[in-house]
């Protein structure tokens, strides 16, 4: 019975006539119609509404509600990237006691490293 229910909606300056239960539907899970921005009427009721009220609009509202805290939440986390094992430390500098010390400090950390080329 609910997908050959029409609306008509009014929201702002526009109003959408025979709008079939499906599309509205689909409008308010993409977020195009918004809690508290717009008015709908259909046959049984005694004059517009908003569509939160409408007991077979709210649940799309709580849906739509629901993955927006989801995505938030998701955008919140820090997105880590996962560690990797160096495999190779080159020491380049003019100065040979920094390239020395760098290499004395690797290796203290259990770093395996090579000896420069003389």
């Amino acid at each position: 019975m609910m997908k050959d229910l029409k609306y008509d909606i009014r929201r702002g300056a526009d109003t959408y006539r025979l709008i079939y239960h499906a599309r509205l539907k689909s409008w308010i899970l993409k977020g195009i119609i918004k809690r508290y921005e717009a008015l709908v009427w259909r046959s049984g009721l005694s004059g517009w509404r908003k569509p939160e009220q409408l007991e077979e609009l709210r649940p799309y509202f709580e849906q739509r509600e629901e993955e927006y805290l989801r995505r938030k939440r998701e955008a919140a986390k820090p997105h880590l990237l996962p560690k990797k094992r160096i495999k190779n430390i080159l020491i380049i500098d003019d100065e040979g006691d920094l390239c020395w010390l760098l290499s004395n400090t690797f290796r203290e950390k259990g770093i395996i490293y090579r000896l420069p080329i003389p």
